[in-house]
């Protein structure tokens, strides 16, 4: 389940990252719409990942740590991000 919490991390910027070069970059705006759109989407698998795998009795990690602060993260900030 730790690789699923990582593809999640991963995930998040890649979408961001392909998000804001298909919006300014190709000038393609709905496609860049859809993929910053996904972004909270993967916020929500990331914490669904993590809950459900601390509540099978996984051993707390430095994942389970970075995914928690990252979720922390980005609810603080991600409106202003």
């Amino acid at each position: 389940m730790g690789w699923t919490i990582i593809a999640c991390e991963v995930g998040f910027w890649v979408f961001v990252a392909t998000g804001l070069v298909a919006r300014y970059r190709w000038r393609a705006r709905q496609l860049g719409l859809v993929l910053l759109a996904m972004t909270p989407v993967l916020d929500l698998g990331l914490l669904v990942f993590t809950a459900v795998d601390l509540r099978r009795g996984g051993q707390v990690s430095v994942v389970h740590g970075i995914a928690a602060i990252y979720v922390g993260v980005s609810v603080a900030y991600g409106h202003k991000m």
